[in-house]
């Protein structure tokens, strides 16, 4: 008992010191950018950063992040820029705000009272840390209560039997918490969040905060939910949600798709509760009508269809 309550309050420390201003200072200030992508009304809509990680410009049809962006220089209504220096996603606290703010007001439906409420002291919470005013942590959280269920099960699957483990495994679970308390996990966890943990423990300037064998059981236990899932479900793709889509692209039974023009609602560009990201994840879609709109569209500015019109045969085969 004494030892568990020892272990939740070191839990408690390393989550404290990762939500306070300096640690979420120091968090955005290590997102260095490579280049930001701006559409024509100034929103932005990607970026690549130095570390090779990228928003919205993941890989597709066998094209890279960076190959992507060069591909977009030369498309009209975006401008690209590109950062020499030490340019954060800290540097552009106060531009994403006032886009942030501009689009409340330019598209009330999509903020009712109460969530625009809380999206507007985010706000106020990013520019006070910005602006060096935030002299203390936002909020509290319980580690159990951040957590999604999806989260509690993996966790409880890496728990490893040893009392000297266990230690460990209170910190995966604090470090998806704090992951998601400061936005940098919105979704559910996966073999490349994983991955990625792994690789960064793995160089020499992280240290082995989770330990390996805790990473590797997580894992285990992904890849057998996934195998659990393609073995009872037959893939219907006018019926699917964005999170059993995932799951299909990772088993690498179907490709990645690209980005398509999405349902009425969905912005991936915006900032959106933990509440309302699970939603939209965990709401049936009709890829095959997604996929047809975005040939359409397609058709209408003068662009290839071809790669689309693929996918459509093949969606359509793959569920007959």
């Amino acid at each position: 008992m004494k030892e568990g309550k020892i272990r939740e309050a070191e839990g408690e420390k390393l989550m404290a010191e990762h939500m306070s201003p300096a640690g979420q200072k120091k968090y955005l200030t290590s997102q260095k950018l490579e280049a930001v992508v701006r559409d024509k009304e100034g929103n932005i809509v990607a970026k690549l950063y130095k570390n090779g990680m990228s928003m919205n410009l993941g890989y597709d049809g066998g094209t890279t992040p960076e190959q992507k962006l060069k591909k977009l220089e030369n498309a009209p209504n975006v401008t690209v820029t590109y950062y020499d220096g030490d340019v954060s996603d800290f540097d552009l606290i106060p531009e994403e705000v006032a886009l942030a703010e501009r689009d409340y007001l330019k598209r009330p439906e999509l903020y009712p009272p109460e969530l625009l409420r809380e999206l507007r002291a985010i706000n106020e919470q990013r520019l006070a840390l910005f602006h060096g005013n935030l002299k203390a942590t936002p909020k509290s959280f319980v580690i159990n209560d951040v957590l999604t269920a999806h989260d509690k099960k993996l966790v409880d699957a890496a728990t490893p039997k040893t009392v000297t483990e266990l230690k460990a495994v209170n910190e995966l679970a604090a470090h998806i918490a704090i992951d998601r308390e400061t936005g940098s996990l919105s979704g559910e966890v996966d073999e490349n969040y994983i991955n990625k943990l792994i690789a960064e423990q793995s160089s020499n300037n992280h240290a082995e905060t989770i330990k390996f064998s805790a990473l590797q059981k997580s894992l285990a236990f992904l890849q057998q939910e996934r195998a659990d899932f393609f073995n009872r479900v037959k893939p219907d793709f006018t019926n699917m949600t964005p999170n059993e889509f995932g799951e299909l692209t990772k088993s690498g039974r179907y490709p990645e798709l690209p980005p398509l023009v999405l349902p009425k609602g969905w912005d991936p560009t915006k900032d959106f509760t933990q509440q309302q990201l699970e939603t939209f994840q965990n709401t049936k879609v009709n890829y095959i009508e997604l996929v047809q709109k975005q040939i359409d569209f397609n058709k209408s500015i003068g662009e290839s269809t071809e790669y689309f019109e693929k996918q459509l045969n093949l969606m359509k085969n793959f569920a007959a």
